[in-house]
C-alpha cells in the first residue's frame, strides 16, 4: 500500500490507502461518499475528520458520542453491524467504532446522536446508522452534555 494526499478545506491530510474505510451506500445526502479516511490533526483531539477520496471540498468533522455523552448507547438494527461485517458481541466490543457528525454554527456545536457512523476497523467497512434511541436527534447539543458531564463531578 502507499500514502496518497487528500485535499480538504482545512488542508491536505496524507493517509495510508490501508486505512481506507468503505461505505458502500456512502452517508445520508451523500450517496457517492464511499472510499474515506478518518484522520486528525492531533491524536489528543476529541474531535476528527472524516475525508473521502474525490471530494475535496468535502469534509466531515465526527466525535466519538462516548466523548461528551457519557451515558450513551448505541441502539441500532443487527442488519446495520451485519452488512458492515460485525456478526456478535465480541466483534463489536473489539473492532467497532462509533462516530457522530459534528454541525458547527455561529454559537453551538451539536452532534447528530440518530445517524451514527458505525465502522468495522478491522474490516474496514462503514455506514451510517439510524438509531432507535428514543431523545436521540440530529442536532444534540455537545456543549450542554459537557456542562451536564461537569456539573455532576462537582
Amino acid at each position: 500500500m502507499s500514502n496518497i494526499s487528500l485535499e480538504t478545506p482545512i488542508g491536505v491530510f496524507t493517509v495510508d490507502e490501508k486505512d481506507k474505510i468503505v461505505f458502500k451506500n456512502g452517508l445520508y445526502a451523500f450517496e457517492d461518499f464511499r472510499n474515506a479516511y478518518i484522520v486528525s490533526q492531533d491524536e489528543h483531539q476529541a474531535f476528527e475528520y472524516l475525508v473521502a477520496e474525490g471530494f475535496p471540498q468535502t469534509l466531515f468533522v465526527i466525535i466519538k458520542p462516548y466523548l461528551f455523552k457519557k451515558d450513551y448507547i448505541l441502539d441500532i438494527r443487527e442488519e446495520d453491524l451485519k452488512e458492515i461485517g460485525i456478526v456478535n458481541q465480541e466483534e463489536a466490543e473489539e473492532f467497532l467504532e462509533v462516530y457522530s457528525i459534528v454541525t458547527m454554527s455561529e454559537d453551538t456545536l451539536t452532534a447528530n446522536l440518530l445517524g451514527p457512523v458505525i465502522v468495522n476497523m478491522k474490516e474496514k467497512t462503514g455506514k451510517q446508522a439510524l438509531a432507535a434511541n428514543k431523545g436521540y436527534h440530529t442536532k444534540h447539543d455537545i456543549q450542554e452534555e459537557f456542562k451536564k458531564t461537569y456539573s455532576e463531578k462537582n
